[in-house]
């Protein structure tokens, strides 16, 4: 080999050398570009997702409260049920105390009823029981 062959060879590394570090730089920069363009979509792109899994959040936690007051309206309607039925079978307990008052009274007055029959304290006051009952079960329906 000559000197002008070692020459060429030498200046031909040189530039192969050269050739690959300006290709690397080059990728480098893309690279970094590339890098930079991604990054700029990700943020938008988490952004994005981030604003709707905020509101997200926020529907299903009013849909959640929304849940939550239809069903305390309706465990108040139960409850209101609940109580009307509790106070109809107080009713029901006193309409049968009224009935024996009734029965008893015809069969100790040989079949009829007696004229102070409506006066009597007793029957009275079972009368006063049934129309607060009543009262109140009208109360508890206007309330719904």
């Amino acid at each position: 080999m000559t000197k002008s062959d070692s020459e060429k060879d030498s200046k031909f590394w040189d530039d192969t050398r050269d050739n690959i570090s300006e290709g690397a730089r080059k990728v480098g920069e893309e690279a970094r570009e590339l890098g930079s363009k991604i990054s700029s979509y990700s943020e938008v792109i988490f952004g994005k997702i981030k604003d709707r899994s905020e509101d997200l959040f926020k529907k299903g936690k009013e849909l959640t409260k929304d849940a939550v007051n239809k069903a305390q309206e309706e465990a108040e309607k139960l409850r209101d049920k609940l109580e009307i039925s509790k106070l109809n079978e107080e009713k029901k307990k006193i309409a049968a105390q009224l009935g024996m008052q009734y029965y008893l009274a015809l069969k100790n007055n040989e079949n009829n009823l007696p004229p102070d029959f409506h006066s009597g304290k007793e029957i009275a006051s079972l009368l006063k029981e049934m129309e607060d009952l009543d009262e109140e079960i009208l109360k508890v329906s206007e309330d719904n």
